[in-house]
């Protein structure tokens, strides 16, 4: 699988919430502040076909970066990061036991203790408060 700019975008953007990540089945993707008081969630491009924890999402979303748009291959254990010209990078799954994770159902208003407002935002529109 290719990952898409798009959704590299914003796997950088959930790295200011967490540093872990798990990859989970389909298209919508979440991340949640490790204090708990905020929630992100995207729609990628791609459909997720497995459950893939990351402990350290810096350190994934750099190597996709340095091997430019390589292919992505999940397995339960491991994912094969791959440029096809010879380099390539494996990193093996985390345990979501340790990680701090949203509710696999979206948010859970009660335990953030309540929302306070909710919205969505448009790409352009988010790229252009990123730029701020």
């Amino acid at each position: 699988m290719k990952i898409s700019k798009d959704s590299l975008q914003m796997l950088k953007h959930f790295m200011k919430f967490n540093d872990n990540f798990m990859f989970v089945p389909g298209k919508t993707q979440r991340t949640i502040k490790t204090d708990m008081s905020v929630i992100a969630e995207a729609e990628f491009e791609e459909t997720i076909t497995i459950e893939f924890g990351i402990s350290n999402l810096g350190t994934f979303v750099g190597s996709v970066n340095i091997l430019g748009e390589p292919n992505l291959s999940f397995t339960t254990e491991c994912v094969l990061i791959d440029d096809g010209h010879g380099s390539n990078l494996s990193f093996r799954s985390t345990d979501k036991r340790g990680m701090v994770l949203p509710s696999p159902k979206g948010v859970d208003p009660k335990k953030l203790g309540g929302v306070d407002f909710s919205f969505r935002l448009g790409k352009t529109t988010m790229e252009k408060i990123v730029e701020i």
